[in-house]
C-alpha cells in the first residue's frame, strides 16, 4: 500500500499514519478525509478524479515496465482499478490480461511466461501512449 510505503520512506504525518493503518477494503468517506487532511499536512493540493483516473493506469505499467511489481499483479491491480473507477474505457484491456494470467497460472490456457509478456507489452504500449516512457524500459 503506498500509505505505508511513504512511511517507510520517512514521509511521516497523522493522516498518513492512518491511512496505513485502513483495511484493505476501507470506507472511501474515511479514505477521503484522511486524504485531504494529508494533502494539508504536506502543504500540496491533491488532483482531481480525472487526473487520478488518467496517472494511476501508467503508473502501475512504469512499475511493471521497471521490473518492480510483477506483471501478473499488476494486470490484477489495472482489472481491480477498471471495476472500482466505474470502467474506465482507457484500461478495459486489462480485463482480459487478468484472465490470461488466471487461465496461465491454473494451466487451462497459455503460459505463465508467454502472459507475463503480453502484459509487459501491454504496459509498455500504455506508458508509450501517454508518451511517458519509464526508466530501462518502454
Amino acid at each position: 500500500m503506498w500509505s505505508v510505503d511513504a512511511l517507510a520512506a520517512d514521509l511521516d504525518t497523522p493522516s498518513l499514519r492512518m491511512l496505513a493503518g485502513l483495511s484493505n477494503k476501507p470506507n472511501e468517506f474515511e479514505v477521503d478525509g484522511y486524504l485531504r487532511d494529508f494533502g494539508t499536512e504536506v502543504a500540496r493540493e491533491l488532483p482531481d478524479r480525472a487526473s487520478l483516473l488518467d496517472f494511476y493506469p501508467r503508473f502501475i505499467a512504469e512499475r511493471m515496465v521497471q521490473g518492480r511489481l510483477p506483471p501478473f499483479d499488476g494486470a490484477k491491480t489495472l482489472y481491480r482499478f477498471y471495476l472500482a473507477s466505474g470502467s474506465f474505457a482507457a484500461v478495459s484491456t486489462w480485463t482480459a490480461l487478468d484472465d490470461d494470467a488466471e487461465l496461465a497460472t491454473t494451466g487451462v490456457y497459455g503460459t505463465v511466461p508467454e502472459v507475463e509478456q503480453k502484459i509487459l507489452a501491454a504496459a509498455a504500449a500504455l506508458l508509450q501512449r501517454y508518451r511517458w516512457s519509464a526508466p530501462g524500459g518502454a
